[in-house]
């Protein structure tokens, strides 16, 4: 039936036209009407921003199933697009970005930067706490990491990784080293 009907329609328009053809005509007048607007589309100037947004890797972030008090996503982001050179020092820094909002509507996240190493990798969560003054906070770990290629097996293995727990809440945050090279680092 949807052939012969597909038939008739070519039949009555244009008897040599297949309907193929016809629709592809159609589907040509639709979107030559259509109002096409073009505009040059140039390049942001701020380089900085560009390249946190251009290399930003997203490593965690809590969900709506988490047992934490805030939505954080934590960011490792390069300082360049550039290679190791054999050395640790020659590598480029990676900053770790940690955001954290409580979800209200019209609320800023707060936003907090550790001190850049080369590389960053998340561990877990652990369980929210509360300070003092009742403000919930969200807690976790990260240790610092190299990146896989181009630095000396020499220079990797006189590498020591460090642990941090990071405490974060919407109007305030602390970190310390836990661990350096495997070895706890003890607490005052």
């Amino acid at each position: 039936m949807r052939r012969h009907r597909a038939r008739l329609v070519s039949d009555l328009c244009l008897p040599h036209w297949t309907t193929d053809m016809l629709l592809r005509c159609a589907l040509v007048l639709l979107l030559c009407a259509s109002p096409v607007r073009a505009a040059d589309l140039p390049p942001s100037t701020d380089h900085r921003l560009a390249t946190i947004l251009g290399l930003a890797q997203e490593i965690a972030a809590t969900d709506g199933r988490s047992e934490q008090p805030y939505r954080v996503r934590i960011y490792a982001i390069p300082d360049a697009i550039e290679e190791c050179a054999g050395s640790v020092a020659s590598c480029p820094d990676v900053r770790l970005f940690v955001s954290v909002s409580s979800g209200d509507l019209g609320e800023t996240p707060s936003l907090y930067v550790l001190p850049p190493r080369k590389g960053w990798t998340f561990l877990h969560w652990e369980p929210p706490q509360t300070q003092r003054d009742g403000a919930p906070v969200t807690i976790f770990r990260v240790r610092t990491a190299l990146p896989e290629a181009n630095i000396d097996a020499a220079a990797r293995a006189g590498w020591k990784p460090e642990t941090f727990r990071i405490m974060v809440g919407t109007s305030g945050g602390s970190w310390n080293v836990i661990a350096s090279g495997g070895t706890r680092v003890p607490q005052h």
